[in-house]
């Protein structure tokens, strides 16, 4: 299971939006595909998966959510991510 965190759009950045989620949740995903939209406060930025395997969506569309915190999950199996959501 890999977690996906809020990133750092700039120093001063304590927090961001997920704009959209470009993936539903459960879908499989590929790494580097683009699993996001996140607002920071420069921009709008993608997020594109680190690797492949399922998508949990932790946090919803409009939702501010502090710097470094878990956005979402990906599991590597089916069954992983079956047994943990």
């Amino acid at each position: 299971m890999t977690e996906i965190l809020m990133p750092k759009g700039s120093p001063d950045m304590e927090t961001g939006i997920v704009v959209k989620w470009e993936k539903d949740e459960g879908a499989k995903v590929e790494k580097n595909e683009e699993i996001a939209s996140i607002e920071t406060d420069k921009a709008v930025v993608v997020i594109e998966a680190p690797c492949s395997g399922f998508l949990h969506i932790i946090v919803k569309e409009e939702e501010e959510v502090p710097v470094g915190n878990v956005i979402a999950k990906i599991y590597n199996s089916e069954d992983e991510y079956n047994n943990n959501t």
